[in-house]
Formats: structure tokens, sequence, C-alpha cells
């Protein structure tokens, strides 16, 4: 069993959540739970983190980066 803010590695998550999970945010899935997806790895493409002991996410999203790439060209 996990609890909220716990971190698992996506192959981990999907048995449990009974689903193969999208890039970014998946909401209210079969188990009631919102899911958000991230990398904290070492050059990873968005600066993602956790914050305050798990208590503040920084979510920087795909479309996020895609609208600063497109305001730049």
């Amino acid at each position: 069993m996990f609890r909220p803010g716990d971190v698992l590695s996506y192959p981990a998550i999907c048995p449990k959540e009974r689903t193969a999970l999208q890039r970014g945010m998946n909401f209210r899935l079969r188990s009631g739970r919102t899911v958000i997806l991230m990398s904290l790895r070492r050059g990873a493409p968005y600066a993602d983190r956790v914050e305050d002991d798990g208590h503040i996410l920084v979510y920087e999203s795909h479309e996020q980066m895609e609208a600063q790439a497109h305001a730049l060209s």
C-alpha cells in the first residue's frame, strides 16, 4: 500500500492503479486517486521538484514549456 506523497517508479505504480498512466497528471483513476508523473532525475526535461518535506510540489507542465518555446520564436 502507498500513501499520498510517496514517490514510486512508473513500473511500480501502474499495476497498483491497474492502468497505463499517461505523462503528466492523471485525474480520477479507478481508485479515485489522482497521480502526477514527474521526473526528479538529473537532466530531466522539466524542473519539477518537491519541497518542504513533501508538502509543496513544484510541477512544470509540458504545455508551459511549449508555450515558452512558441513565445520565443
